[in-house]
């Protein structure tokens, strides 16, 4: 019941990366478009309010563009954004301070592990104040993060501020936007780069796949993946620090992983009072708490408690209390 309990708690985190505007007329009216449009299911549904996105992408061809949307439109609708990034470097060369543009880069430096531009991007955004909304969490989640670790997100209000957290600590992380994988020429690259990859399908499928053909990594699921992948997987998620697996670990090691971030846990979820991803907290503290691993004393054990009871009351859940603690 507590697992079930716990899917559905996954479920209800859905986070919105909202882009500020350049000063370009077409890109403007894209941008507008792509965030009142509802995305792509990942599982192959597609929403009925993604029509007018459509319908302005169709369109393009028949506006009259400037040389810097031009760059912009070139990477955005490209067949591969992984073999694109010249036009990307083009639009930034234009525009070096645009916040959509410094997004985007930061998304295609950190996909295709071009660490050194990932860093001066890391560096431009921290000086222009950029996706700072959510970055206690991905901080943390960040700097445990380890080189044989390969983690899968959802979009961009995930992947983005995790890749910035990788960056400013020099983590050697493979992050995998789980849309990217329907780019062939990165698909190519993640088996050249020595993993195995199997035929892609439907994420759910894939990700079951991968793992299993992929055991010398630690494969981990962001616990804000798309509540339809999750459900889909048909296996049970086990937490790993912040993030989730198919494979359980013994509790200690997250009770070890807490007691290391304590401060910065407690501060992240007062910070994150109003915010809805604090909830993905959530597993971590309750792994803590339910199977009360050696070394939790019965005073931690209540501060995890409240801790838990605070996440659910900040976010209306409080009927769910009894079903999640033991």
């Amino acid at each position: 019941m507590k697992h079930l309990v716990l899917t559905t708690i996954l479920c209800l985190v859905s986070l919105i990366y909202y882009s500020q505007d350049s000063s370009q007329g077409n890109l403007d009216k894209y941008k507008q478009l792509k965030r009142e449009a509802a995305p792509y299911s990942d599982e192959g549904r597609i929403a009925s309010n993604q029509t007018d996105l459509e319908e302005f992408i169709y369109d393009l061809k028949n506006n009259q563009l400037s040389e810097f949307e031009q760059s912009v439109f070139n990477y955005l609708f490209s067949e591969s954004r992984c073999i694109s990034g010249q036009f990307l470097e083009d639009a930034l060369n234009s525009s070096p301070k645009d916040p959509f543009l410094i997004g985007e880069a930061i998304e295609f430096y950190g996909m295709t592990e071009q660490d050194a531009s990932l860093k001066r991007m890391s560096e431009i955004a921290s000086k222009m104040k950029l996706l700072e909304r959510d970055a206690s969490f991905y901080n943390i989640l960040g700097s445990s993060l380890t080189s044989r670790d390969i983690i899968f997100t959802n979009g961009e209000s995930d992947t983005r501020p995790l890749l910035l957290a990788i960056a400013r600590k020099n983590i050697k992380t493979r992050v995998i936007r789980i849309d990217w994988l329907t780019d062939r020429a990165y698909y190519k690259s993640l088996g050249e780069s020595g993993l195995v990859t199997p035929s892609y399908s439907k994420p759910s499928q894939f990700l079951s796949d991968f793992i299993a053909l992929n055991p010398n990594s630690t494969v981990l699921i962001s616990s804000t993946l798309d509540k339809e992948i999750i459900q889909n997987l048909n296996s049970r998620l086990y937490p790993d620090r912040l993030a989730l697996s198919l494979v359980s670990i013994p509790s200690r090691v997250n009770l070890d992983f807490f007691e290391e971030n304590r401060e910065n846990i407690l501060q992240s979820i007062d910070e994150l009072s109003e915010n809805a991803l604090q909830l993905n907290y959530l597993p971590l503290l309750l792994d803590i708490h339910n199977n009360s691993p050696e070394g939790l004393d019965s005073q931690e054990k209540q501060e995890i408690r409240e801790l838990v009871m605070k996440i659910l009351k900040n976010n209306g859940l409080e009927k769910l209390i009894s079903n999640l603690l033991d």
